[in-house]
């Protein structure tokens, strides 16, 4: 049975504003242990981007101007967290979008810095455009606040695993039952003297038809960096819950999904695949990058599928997982096995009737609800809307759905541009996380 927006006490918003005069946004809200932060860009939510921060007359004056929006990113964060009854230490994932990959030191400086000793499980990712044109970074961050469980036992090191020295980030970190592996490439690891591919998961020069540089890099990531730090917090593959995979090729979609049913069929997981630009991984000629949410063998917390006849944008991926009070849904978009569906295919003969971007936020919207209710809980928990945009001009539409769905409600966005979906001619993609209290 669905929960009503009554039965919210364990629900806060911890801060509201509105963006632009009319979206209700909630850059922070806890649920339970969870604490979410989202959409974080350097913004004073009114004008843009603070004076204090683009320092428009002296841009070159002090430190770096992506080091001043991470600390304005870092300074807010740190509230929010404070509000909620956390810290940074707390923090057990970050996912930062740049539009230029030279922002990406500047910035991993500052977060290190601001969240040593220990940096979280990360993805730093480039995009095709943020919400503020003239922004240079966005931080979305979850964290896990437990009294019981202090953060200083949580993050599991491995030298041939943790992430490099400048981004300073932990193999793997366990939060109660929960596991959390940061964006893994197929990178030939700290001790190459070039920062490259690995051999073995590179097709052979001058062969023409020896595998597919995209299996290999697929099976070398889930075999070499992902089950083994998995193994390291005390997990295993069949206990994924969540995956977020991005590529620089949407071509190299079949590819990849050859090599995840290989691992995963018998044991699915929320799957969100986002096509990214190239280069946009760390690793220059890198085509993969996965990032994995996974329960602890030995804990409580059980893994459930949705089972609801929900068409999703790839095949044998379930429409949501259910793990302990988290629901993390695969990345929906309005389609089924053919592609868009009907209303949200634009009519070139006659294009001013009917706005089918509308009709595909609105699908979406309602697929999620649908959910929702098939998990026992309410779309009105939601406390994670990643949105991944083909163009920006699409993300108020969405927000108007969202706002439609939930009137009244603050809502936990967050949205970048990218320069393709899975789905073609789809303008959006949503990533759900839902809050599902026993």
């Amino acid at each position: 049975m669905s929960r009503t927006h009554s039965d919210m006490a364990d629900f806060e918003v911890i801060s509201s504003v509105e963006l632009g005069g009319t979206i209700p946004f909630a850059p922070a809200i806890r649920a339970g242990n969870w604490f979410f932060a989202s959409g974080g860009l350097a913004q004073d939510y009114e004008t843009g981007i603070p004076p204090q921060v683009a320092q428009n007359g002296a841009p070159y004056r002090g430190s770096h101007r992506s080091e001043r929006e991470a600390n304005f990113i870092y300074d807010r964060l740190e509230g929010f967290l404070k509000k909620a009854g956390g810290s940074l230490s707390d923090v057990v994932r970050v996912d930062q979008f740049y539009n230029d990959y030279r922002d990406v030191d500047p910035y991993h400086s500052v977060r290190k810095a601001r969240l040593a000793p220990h940096v979280p499980p990360s993805t730093s990712m480039l995009c095709s455009g943020l919400l503020l044109p003239e922004a240079r970074a966005h931080l979305d961050a979850v964290a896990y606040i437990d009294p019981d469980f202090p953060a200083e036992e949580r993050h599991r090191r491995d030298r041939g695993l943790d992430g490099p020295a400048t981004s300073g980030f932990s193999a793997a970190l366990v939060a109660g039952d929960y596991v959390f592996i940061p964006g893994v490439t197929a990178g030939a690891g700290k001790d190459a003297t070039e920062l490259h591919i690995h051999k073995s998961a590179r097709v052979p020069a001058g062969t023409l038809w020896w595998s597919q540089n995209i299996i290999l890099e697929t099976e070398f990531v889930i075999q070499h960096r992902i089950a083994p730090a998995l193994e390291l917090a005390g997990s295993k593959l069949e206990h994924v819950v969540k995956a977020q995979v991005y590529l620089a090729h949407v071509e190299d979609i079949p590819g990849f999904m050859r090599v995840w049913r290989k691992y995963f069929e018998n044991a699915p997981c929320a799957l969100t695949v986002i096509p990214s630009p190239n280069p946009s991984i760390g690793v220059s000629d890198g085509r993969i990058e996965v990032n994995i949410v996974a329960l602890t063998s030995d804990g409580a917390t059980e893994k459930r599928l949705i089972d609801i006849d929900v068409p999703m944008p790839l095949e044998a991926t379930p429409p949501a997982v259910l793990a302990g009070d988290m629901l993390f849904m695969s990345g929906l978009i309005a389609c089924d096995e053919a592609g868009l569906v009907e209303g949200a295919v634009s009519d070139p003969a006659q294009p001013h009737y009917r706005d089918a971007v509308v009709a595909e936020a609105e699908e979406i919207v309602a697929r999620a609800s649908r959910i929702c209710d098939a998990a026992g809980t309410d779309l009105g928990r939601v406390t994670r809307i990643q949105q991944f945009h083909t163009d920006l001009s699409s993300f108020h539409r969405f927000a108007q759905a969202w706002m439609r769905a939930l009137p009244g409600q603050h809502l936990p966005l967050s949205a970048v541009a990218q320069p393709a979906l899975p789905v073609p001619h789809a303008t959006g993609m949503v990533d759900l996380w839902v809050h599902a209290p026993a």
